[in-house]
């Protein structure tokens, strides 16, 4: 699950609730258009908080039915998992190791050497 950085413990409204609640006025000033528009990217970033929760709330049962191994490994999330089933694809069997893996995904390290130039010995 994805947590913001301006996720709030006290009391009192979280920073997006609060910039939603902004009245811009007038809308021909510098705070007013200010105000405007942290009031739209405050809503915006609500509703995205919102579809994220969806997703997860569809996401964690799926994965947890397809690799159950998975997820409860240690420091493995549905996230993690979830990239990991889509990255196998149907042969999870093709990912032998640690490097198989990291080919797959376009990671492993590439020789820089040519010719007769040894770049890293």
């Amino acid at each position: 699950m994805v947590t913001l950085c301006w996720e709030h413990d006290g009391g009192g409204p979280r920073l997006p609730e609060r910039a939603a609640s902004y009245r811009p006025g007038t809308k021909t000033d510098v705070v007013s258009l200010t105000k405007w528009t942290l009031r739209t990217l405050a809503r915006r970033a609500i509703e995205l908080e919102d579809e994220v929760k969806a997703f997860d709330a569809i996401l964690e049962p799926l994965v947890a039915e397809t690799a159950p191994e998975r997820v409860s490994a240690l420091g493995i999330g549905t996230d993690s998992a979830a990239a990991l089933l889509v990255a196998a694809g149907d042969n999870p069997h093709r990912l032998r190791s640690g490097a198989a893996f990291a080919h797959l995904c376009g990671t492993s390290p590439i020789d820089a050497s040519s010719g007769k130039n040894e770049r890293h010995p």
